[in-house]
């Protein structure tokens, strides 16, 4: 059962791995199921078998994508020393990584049958992003685990889905206000500023 197991985790990544790459290349209207089945070597009956139609592939596909960023973040967090550094932390890898996925450029910037997928029709993403920073934050930090951690980890998750979908600022500023933001409402100390002496 465990080499079975294998083998069908393998066929689903192959699979999910041929959908963005077609996203890539073509956007929404590329992407067929026949052309997924076609580049793995598999019946589009198998594709349809495992995921279903075009539309819950793609979703599939968003999040093991998300679940990938999640584990980024996960790490970017077990490095900081407070929760205001660890949104600051997680927050500029996700921005960094977002900025250097063909895949994320593609959804965001390429393809507007796509951009659904992290605007309205995204609330699998975003429960997704939230309970998994929400259980990191608390999980180290179990003194903030108060009535504004759920709220102050769905902030940041919809903060940074906007500014991938309509970056105003540079990166580390992006980062910075929302960190600040994570803060507040966890009711987290912030950073001491420097004064600057005139």
């Amino acid at each position: 059962m465990r080499y079975l197991d294998r083998a069908k985790a393998s066929l689903r990544d192959q699979l999910l791995d041929a959908t963005a790459q077609l996203l890539v290349d073509g956007g929404w209207a590329g992407l067929t199921v026949g052309g997924v089945a076609g580049r793995v070597g598999v019946s589009r009956q198998t594709v349809y078998n495992e995921f279903g139609d075009k539309g819950r592939l793609v979703t599939a596909l968003a999040l093991r994508e998300t679940a990938r960023f999640c584990d980024g973040v996960d790490e970017a967090l077990a490095a900081a020393a407070d929760p205001h550094a660890a949104v600051l932390a997680a927050v500029s890898f996700a921005l960094r990584a977002a900025n250097d996925d063909p895949l994320v450029k593609a959804v965001v910037h390429g393809d507007d049958a796509l951009l659904p997928l992290v605007t309205s029709r995204g609330e699998p993403v975003l429960l997704a992003v939230r309970e998994r920073l929400a259980e990191a934050l608390t999980t180290r930090w179990p003194e903030y685990d108060g009535p504004h951690a759920a709220l102050a980890c769905d902030a940041v998750a919809r903060l940074v889905v906007s500014h991938l979908v309509l970056p105003l600022a540079p990166t580390d500023q992006v980062a910075a206000d929302i960190a600040l933001v994570a803060a507040r409402l966890l009711g987290a100390p912030e950073p001491t500023r420097k004064k600057v002496r005139r």
